[in-house]
């Protein structure tokens, strides 16, 4: 049978020569298997240590390149606390509707550092996108799972987690006050990345609640910034957290300028004692070894 310049079938492209050579060497109705070679021949990767710093997990990494400039237990899963919040805020965002306005139901279960949501009975989808993202609110984490129903939620949240590659990681719910939401810093860069590429407006909340939008917000007025790294005017969002189990987390995304380019530098870290102190250590390497 005659075959086109290129011949397209079930995602599978051949070009004329290959598909006449198939043609030829199988039988007609034979099952065909198609096996994409691995290109990394060694799973081997260097990890450039930070000296004198006690926190067990860190990575510092070029979000646009994935080049890791140091890390240290790159694939070693940890409690990661509220950075769990950054996965909330990506399922509410691709599944829920920021114009609708939603019932609260104020969860019992949980509690916030600065309750606010005690004395409403709805509040915007987006104002609670900021309560959870500014101040870290575990009700807000609540409420908005209770929109999709939390079983579900968590089922999408946890599938999110596969769909890019984010093999080390679990969660047990929405705002990260269990244990068992555990990931990786490499895994955690590919969250950083997935948001950095498709919903980036996450991370400028975690700025500036006040980003200029259509939707209803700031229904809750002035909120505080648990995010920003104080000393550092380089700060362009993250996400932070704190528990027992965790200790102090983080991930920050910063502007390095390398080699005259502003570069977006992520510093993740798991595990921290001294969030600040660890952060602006991180940084510093960064900028000595790679900046201008």
């Amino acid at each position: 049978k005659p075959v086109s310049e290129d011949f397209a079938g079930d995602c599978i492209r051949l070009n004329i020569d290959d598909a006449e050579r198939l043609f030829k060497e199988v039988k007609v109705g034979t099952p065909i298997l198609v096996h994409e070679a691995d290109v990394s021949t060694e799973p081997f990767l260097y990890e450039p240590k930070v000296p004198d710093l006690k926190t067990p997990h860190y990575l510092i990494a070029d979000v646009d390149s994935s080049t890791v400039l140091a890390s240290s237990d790159l694939d070693a899963p940890a409690p990661i606390a509220s950075i769990t919040k950054l996965m909330t805020a990506v399922i509410a965002t691709e599944y829920i509707s920021l114009d609708r306005n939603v019932a609260v139901s104020q969860p019992t279960f949980v509690q916030s550092l600065v309750p606010r949501l005690g004395d409403r009975s709805q509040v915007s989808m987006y104002s609670l996108l900021q309560l959870l993202l500014v101040e870290s609110s575990n009700e807000a984490a609540e409420v908005i799972a209770s929109e999709l129903g939390r079983d579900k939620f968590m089922a999408l949240m946890n599938q999110k987690a596969v769909d890019i590659g984010m093999t080390d990681t679990y969660f047990i719910d929405p705002s990260g006050l269990g244990a068992e939401n555990v990931s990786s810093v490499s895994d955690l860069l590919r969250l950083t990345q997935y948001i950095h590429k498709n919903r980036n407006f996450i991370f400028e909340l975690t700025v500036n609640q006040y980003i200029p939008t259509s939707y209803v917000s700031g229904e809750f007025g002035d909120l505080l910034n648990f995010n920003e790294v104080k000393g550092l005017d380089n700060f362009i969002g993250g996400k932070v957290g704190e528990t027992k189990a965790a200790g102090q987390t983080s991930i920050s995304l910063h502007n390095l300028e390398v080699k005259g380019k502003l570069r977006t530098i992520a510093v993740i870290i798991l595990g921290s004692e001294d969030r600040n102190h660890d952060v602006t250590e991180l940084l510093h390497y960064a900028e000595k070894h790679f900046g201008n």
